[in-house]
Order: structure tokens, then sequence, then C-alpha cells
């Protein structure tokens, strides 16, 4: 295992190197591989296990019963997913976790790190720093989500998702992280109404797109 990596990631940043081996043996770390398409954690199940990716792409997502897909956050190498549930205990999930593309993950029991241990404890101190500070991004990411899909309409919808990014990339030209399908799964809008929403912004002349890139123009962006 790359210790360098792991030692580079949100969860083990500030730890050497050196001390991982044995931090990850108390954690009972242990490699998993899925392919592109296989469920991880299903929905309706409890998550016993902190995810950290090392190779690949997951989303975390919400099904109804009738097959809607709202797509909540993705994963990438050196992130975390399933750290609130497996902290809680036996809650069964609300969200399933999907691998974007073949994966492969370290599963790490966070049992360890909610009890005193005199072994190593500052190292232990670290990662509960650093499993906080990576819960409370991700409730401030879904808090943003909140925000954008408060609107009724898909153009307020979208407006306020690109205006954020542009404050989050403090350029009017930026690259979001999701292609046409995934864009309108997180912002809970139809595929087809999203392109006919941004065709008909960018005849507006109120933005150009290709892809995943966007440039706004300057009626979008905040006043300084």
């Amino acid at each position: 295992m790359d210790m360098d990596f792991l030692a580079n990631t949100e969860l083990f940043y500030g730890i050497a190197a050196a001390e991982l081996p044995v931090l990850l043996e108390r954690l009972h770390a242990r490699q998993l591989g899925f392919c592109k398409d296989e469920i991880l954690c299903p929905a309706g199940q409890p998550i016993h296990e902190i995810g950290l990716v090392l190779q690949g792409e997951l989303y975390i997502q919400h099904e109804d019963v009738w097959g809607g897909r709202t797509l909540l956050d993705r994963i990438t190498p050196g992130q975390l997913y399933g750290e609130v549930y497996a902290c809680i205990g036996n809650e069964p999930s609300l969200v399933s976790v999907a691998a974007a593309a073949d994966s492969r993950v370290l599963l790490l029991n966070p049992t360890h790190l909610l009890h005193q241990n005199a072994q190593n404890e500052a190292a232990q101190e670290i990662l509960l720093r650093n499993l906080i500070r990576g819960i409370a991004g991700k409730n401030l990411n879904l808090s943003r989500r909140a925000l954008y899909t408060a609107h009724r309409s898909i153009r307020g919808r979208v407006l306020a998702y690109l205006s954020d990014q542009a404050l989050l990339h403090k350029s009017a030209t930026f690259l979001i992280p999701f292609d046409r399908q995934q864009l309108a799964d997180y912002l809970g809008v139809d595929r087809s109404a999203l392109s006919a929403e941004l065709g008909k912004l960018q005849r507006e002349g109120l933005l150009t797109t290709h892809r995943e890139a966007f440039r706004l123009t300057p009626p979008l962006m905040p006043k300084g």
C-alpha cells in the first residue's frame, strides 16, 4: 500500500507515513475492489466501516421506489464515504454508494478512534480532527445543494449552482465535476429540460458552455 499517498489524504493528513502501518492495523484496515456500477453500500443497511477511495470514483445517491435517482456527491481518490454512519453505529443508511468506475477502497473500523487509547495518542487526535473536519465539509456541501434545489424552477437551480461554482473557483470560467446527466441528477431535474434551459441561457448571452466547461458573463458574477 502506498503510505505516501495515504499520508496526503484528508483523513491521514498530518500523520507521518512511517506511523501509518501501526495505525492501519489498529483500524483493522482492509482493501476491497469493486466493478463499475457495483453497489458498495446499499440503502437501508448500516455502514460499519469508513471507506477511503484509493482508485476509481464513487457516487453517493438516493433512489426512490420508482427508480428516480438523486446524485448527492461524487467521491474521488483520497476522499471518504460512510464516515457518519460508521461512527453512529447501526443506523440504516438513507443513501447508497455505487462505483462510477472500477474502484479500489480502503475500509477502516472507527472503533479505535472512538475510544481513548494511550498508544499512539497524538496520531489518534490528528485522525479525529481530520475526520471531524471532513464531516463538517460534507455537511456544508449538502447545505449548498439544499440552497440550489430550494429554487422551484430549473433556471433558478442552474443559476444558483453556477453562481456558487464561480464564487468557489473565484473565476467566471470553471469546470464542474458533473456531465449533463450527473448535473441533472444532482439538481433534481430532467436531463432534457436541463439541456433546454442551458441552451436558452446561452442564447440570452448569460453563459457559454461545452461539456463540463462553463463561462459566465458579468451579469451572473457577484459585484466586488
